[in-house]
């Protein structure tokens, strides 16, 4: 009897198991991220307070020099950024890595406007499991779109989109 009770426990703990790791794997990088949560810095070292960026609509993108999509990305992401900069949007993009390596790529590419951060911790830390990720945050600072994996952003659809996501 207590063999069936000991073998149903164990396949209720595996369900349990099972489940949770499904529910991580396909709710990855969600809205849920808490951006204020991610210490960042500038190029220069000076930490940077996500509120300080507050107050216009913003595109967070998570990324990293060695990232294939990333890079095809950036292109996309900086003619996004020159149409709506002119109506109040930033572009914010930050790595983990060394601020050697991130200035390298900004000298690199210099016609690139992004606002640049070097994250203190891995992507991990803050439930990000796949990069290119990308926030829409409103003028107040709430997320309002996540998107995982590169986009063209500068596509009119895309720019439909952050248009209409900066008025809410």
């Amino acid at each position: 009897m207590f063999s069936i009770i000991k073998k149903l426990l164990l396949a209720v703990l595996l369900i349990v198991l099972a489940v949770n790791i499904l529910f991580r794997l396909v709710n990855f990088n969600t809205k849920e991220v808490a951006l204020k949560k991610i210490e960042v810095v500038d190029l220069q070292g000076n930490a940077v307070d996500w509120a300080d960026l507050k107050g216009q609509p913003m595109v967070v993108n998570f990324w990293a020099t060695w990232c294939a999509p990333c890079i095809q990305e950036k292109p996309h992401l900086e003619r996004a950024r020159q149409i709506l900069a002119p109506e109040g949007y930033r572009f914010v993009v930050a790595s983990p890595e060394d601020r050697k390596v991130i200035n390298t790529y900004k000298n690199k590419h210099n016609n690139y406007g992004f606002t640049y951060l070097k994250m203190l911790k891995d992507y991990k830390w803050f439930q990000i499991y796949s990069i290119p990720q990308s926030y829409v945050l409103d003028k107040d600072g709430q997320i309002v779109h996540s998107q995982t994996g590169p986009l063209e952003w500068d596509a009119p659809e895309s720019i439909a989109m952050l248009r209409k996501l900066a008025k809410r």
